[in-house]
């Protein structure tokens, strides 16, 4: 199993729409994509973040979840009429996890 650890960093004060976006349209674009999402995770310390992590059956699976999604008409429409006041994505972190061979 690969698990992907994300963090997203809102652009400036877009965080809360970021967050709606995430929670009520990114989620349902993950599912018909095959990206399992394990949780979706904040820290009151920075609102500003929103972390969630993925789980995928294989490397070639994650690859193929993503690019599917990404190259989502529906999903291009919702976020192209979410950022017509600029980006709610400042930057993305991505953290890769494979699993360790036992030894």
């Amino acid at each position: 199993m690969i698990f992907e650890w994300r963090t997203y960093q809102a652009a400036d004060n877009g965080a809360p729409a970021m967050k709606d976006r995430f929670m009520k349209h990114t989620l349902r674009f993950f599912a018909k994509h095959g990206i399992g999402v394990i949780g979706v995770y904040s820290d009151s310390a920075d609102p500003s973040k929103l972390y969630y992590l993925t789980q995928f059956e294989t490397d070639e699976k994650r690859q193929t979840a993503w690019k599917a999604f990404q190259s989502d008409p529906d999903w291009q429409a919702v976020k192209r009429d979410s950022e017509v006041n600029g980006a709610l994505v400042a930057a993305q972190t991505t953290l890769v996890l494979h699993p360790e061979p036992a030894r």
